[in-house]
């Protein structure tokens, strides 16, 4: 679960906490690990492709950006080449909508009609939680006013 605050040299607060249990929340939804990276690089990508590129203001901001982003903004993808088993570095440029989060917290559930408002409200509240600039991120307060937890089932 480690957010991309600490993965690109960003200081953080309580802000990485809000990543944190929308993370526990998703893994506690779908019994999946949301981010499941063997290290920093590839947890990045993870995450970009859930939830899309930041700002390159936001990127440059952080210490280690150079170690992620070419300085056009594409994403350095540390892979091993399958038929030299040599490590490579593939640029992604992210232009596209990231992943249908939607559908990532659908896999295997089937909801009721009645169901439907609380699950969109509880998709609302971990977009909302796992957006990347912390800035943008719901506060601990909005969150305990989101619909998800204010309204009854």
């Amino acid at each position: 679960m480690l957010a991309k605050l600490s993965v690109l040299g960003h200081e953080y607060g309580c802000e990485l906490d809000m990543w944190s249990v929308a993370c526990t929340l998703y893994e506690i939804w779908t019994g999946q690990i949301l981010f499941k990276g063997r290290d920093n690089n590839e947890m990045l990508k993870l995450m970009l492709d859930v939830r899309s590129k930041p700002s390159s203001r936001f990127i440059k901001k952080g210490m280690f950006w150079a170690e992620h982003f070419t300085e056009d903004m594409k994403f350095k993808y540390v892979e091993t080449d399958a038929v030299t088993k040599m490590e490579k570095i593939t640029p992604i440029a992210y232009t596209k909508p990231p992943s249908s989060f939607q559908a990532m917290l659908l896999t295997g559930h089937t909801l009721a009609p009645e169901q439907r408002k609380h699950f969109s409200n509880f998709k609302d509240l971990l977009e909302r939680m796992l957006m990347i600039d912390p800035d943008k991120r719901i506060s601990v307060r909005e969150a305990l006013r989101h619909p998800f937890i204010t309204d009854k089932m």
